[in-house]
């Protein structure tokens, strides 16, 4: 068997904002009052930028945890917005390894969606740094409390279904969870969604895998699984390096009837079900034990999810603007919900135990 790890720091270029307090309110979906701080980027300065965005509108099982309160979106981002509206300092979520900013855009309702932005902040050790040709390298101008962010859109809908605008440095909903543990005491848990067939054709491989790329970004604290990363990948990796790219087969050479050992299999179905936060992208192939063909399962690929060419925020060009980004995850639920793919999809953990 032969593995090949490639581990690389991600230093793509984020849009920039900082927070100013004492903004003015804005209405929910409810029509209520809400105040929220106010986030700005100094990307503004920017010269406009006329192409549309292109974002993977993302869906997602919610359920509330065993042993906890019934999770409620409305409610949850009602007493959000109230708190943030009393302490602007809520909407920061600083833990020891990462940060995380948060607004509320529309509270929703017992019948509406609700609408937060969600921001991965880089801490002052992790800034990315500025150039421009002909000068040296130099610290990222900022003042004090200002953070490069990675921003996301996310809706969650009260009968358990949730959507981001997905793209390449996004935070993912377990940020969020954590969030809401930490700050508000509510517990959530966060399943994504695939393609009706997509766990019946890898569970079709068991036995017979070949294969595996796995890309993983570092974990947040609440989405690392253990055990899976303890098998195929050293923890020193798994808890410290930033980006990780795994290579697991057996070789191109190798036997037609030579496959991955069984505890490697395991490892990586478990991750497919999993389903964490920390893997960016995972091709499985294998051969179909029944039909003797070449089989390819990519996640990234299966996940039920539309592509959306969204308009830039006026604003912050390097983000999508809100509310024509809201209309398009109202629509992407309305084709899903009338073709019957939202009612139908995978969730990884409902296939565990199964196929064995």
């Amino acid at each position: 068997m032969r593995v090949r790890f490639q581990i690389h720091a991600m230093t793509d270029p984020v849009s920039v904002w900082h927070r100013v307090f004492g903004s003015p309110a804005q209405v929910s979906e409810r029509g209520d009052a809400v105040a929220v701080p106010h986030y700005a980027s100094l990307s503004a300065t920017r010269p406009m930028v006329t192409a549309m965005l292109q974002r993977r509108l993302v869906f997602e099982r919610w359920s509330s945890l065993p042993g906890q309160d019934r999770f409620a979106p409305h409610d949850v981002c009602a007493r959000l917005a109230a708190r943030i509206a009393q302490d602007p300092e809520i909407a920061l979520l600083q833990d020891r390894e990462i940060a995380t900013g948060i607004e509320v855009l529309r509270v929703g309702s017992d019948e509406e969606m609700s609408v937060i932005r969600l921001m991965a902040l880089r801490t002052p050790d992790k800034r990315p740094l500025q150039w421009e040709p002909g000068t040296p390298l130099s610290p990222l101008q900022l003042l004090d409390r200002q953070y490069p962010a990675d921003v996301t859109y996310m809706v969650l809908w009260p009968d358990g279904y949730a959507a981001q605008d997905l793209h390449g440095h996004a935070p993912r909903f377990g940020r969020l969870a954590h969030y809401l543990r930490k700050h508000l005491d509510e517990h959530v848990g966060f399943e994504p969604l695939f393609q009706p067939d997509t766990f019946a054709r890898l569970m079709r491989m068991r036995g017979q895998l070949r294969r595996v790329e796995i890309a993983i970004n570092k974990p947040e604290p609440p989405d690392l699984q253990p055990g899976a990363f303890r098998t195929l990948i050293p923890a020193v990796f798994g808890h410290t390096a930033p980006s990780v790219r795994v290579e697991i087969g057996v070789g191109r050479h190798s036997p037609r009837d030579r496959y991955l050992d069984l505890a490697t299999e395991e490892a990586v179905i478990a991750m497919a079900q999993e389903g964490t936060d920390a893997v960016s992208s995972m091709t499985i192939k294998g051969r179909d034990p029944g039909t003797g063909a070449s089989t390819t399962v990519n996640l990234l690929h299966e996940r039920l999810q539309e592509v959306a060419d969204l308009p830039r925020d006026t604003r912050v060009p390097g983000m999508p603007e809100m509310a024509t980004t809201v209309t398009a995850f109202r629509d992407a639920r309305q084709r899903l919900d009338e073709s019957g793919e939202l009612q139908n999809a995978s969730i990884g953990q409902a296939f565990q135990g199964k196929g064995a």
